[in-house]
């Protein structure tokens, strides 16, 4: 991992102790702010040599990268204590996590784009503890994203992380351990049939101890497209999609809050002509997991779409539109 800069500063942090002598090694308040700033981070796949040049280490493939990540106004509470007895709801208020310029997988190939780049990631209103974390809103700003299948129908711009020499040592060493598997089975099988079994009473978490995730909104904003390049089939398949709305509403995985529907709205274009419009509500933690969706899709052509089909349908199409209408709803995996 490279890192050019890191930045921590604190203000106005105190610490309040206990007040008489039984109770003063017990903090009963911690109050202050602080702010994380981390600039030009980026994680990097292993190389496949032990070349240390420098030019070829800084063109290794890139996991991960982003310009700046900004988590300002941290500011941890714990509660006043007027009893002295020990306490452990610490829980920590964060104003707004930032990052601007991420990147995901760019490979060492210039002829590559990576997989997605996104120009900015805000999340507002952060509160955490042991028990719970809660957010505001994510606003996604300008998703960039080009899928490229090869020929044999892998992604080609995603960074391989298990270098080649590694892969190949553990391939060798799968073929001597093969030797030996069927006796160490053949053993492990005589001495399963000789132990008596015990089953051990399986323990469950309790529904009221459960982490509980709250999140008010997502949204997806400004300018985002993603590019799918499938070079697998002849002709070679390419397909841009514009997302001009993408939202989801309130979402919670408490008790409480189960069966709460969280509405979704996704809205777009797609090459030319083609266009969707489509809202819908999920609800993943009810006791009945429902997915609703309804909307249209329209002017889809269909020799764009034809070198999928030709060999199902054993004819190509040379021209016409798909227009249709969709109203689906999914319930515990069966479609109502």
């Amino acid at each position: 991992m490279n890192l050019e800069n890191l930045l921590y500063s604190m203000a106005g942090f105190s610490v309040n102790m206990g007040k008489d002598a039984q109770h003063k090694d017990q903090i009963n308040s911690i109050s202050g702010q602080a702010q994380f700033v981390l600039t030009k981070a980026s994680v990097e796949a292993l190389s496949n040599t032990t070349n240390n040049n420098e030019t070829e280490q800084s063109n290794l493939p890139k996991i991960l990268f982003f310009e700046e990540l900004n988590l300002s106004n941290i500011a941890p509470k714990l509660a006043e204590n007027p009893t002295g007895e020990i306490q452990a709801d610490l829980s920590v208020l964060i104003d707004s996590l930032n990052i601007k310029q991420l990147l995901f997988s760019q490979t060492s190939s210039s002829d590559l784009p990576p997989v997605a780049t996104i120009n900015n990631i805000n999340i507002s209103d952060i509160n955490g503890s042991a028990v719970a974390l809660s957010l505001n809103e994510i606003n996604i700003d300008s998703i960039n994203s080009d899928v490229i299948l090869n020929k044999d129908k892998v992604l080609a711009n995603l960074v391989n992380l298990t270098p080649e020499e590694t892969v190949s040592s553990n391939e060798a060493e799968t073929e001597i351990d093969t030797s030996t598997t069927s006796s160490e089975q053949s053993l492990a099988e005589t001495n399963n049939e000789q132990a008596p079994t015990t089953e051990e009473p399986v323990q469950s978490d309790s529904a009221d101890t459960a982490f509980s995730i709250s999140l008010n909104a997502i949204n997806i904003i400004n300018s985002n497209q993603i590019n799918f390049t499938d070079n697998s089939v002849n002709p070679t398949y390419k397909r841009s999609f514009m997302i001009d709305e993408l939202s989801v509403g309130q979402l919670c995985n408490s008790k409480e809050n189960a069966n709460n529907k969280t509405p979704i709205t996704l809205k777009g274009r797609s090459n030319r002509y083609a266009n969707f419009a489509f809202d819908g509500f999920i609800q993943p933690f009810a006791d009945k997991k429902t997915y609703h969706i309804k909307g249209d899709l329209k002017e889809l052509s269909l020799p764009d779409v034809s070198t999928y089909m030709k060999d199902a349908l054993k004819l190509v199409l040379k021209s016409g539109q798909l227009n249709t209408k969709l109203d689906v709803t999914l319930v515990d995996n069966e479609i109502d």
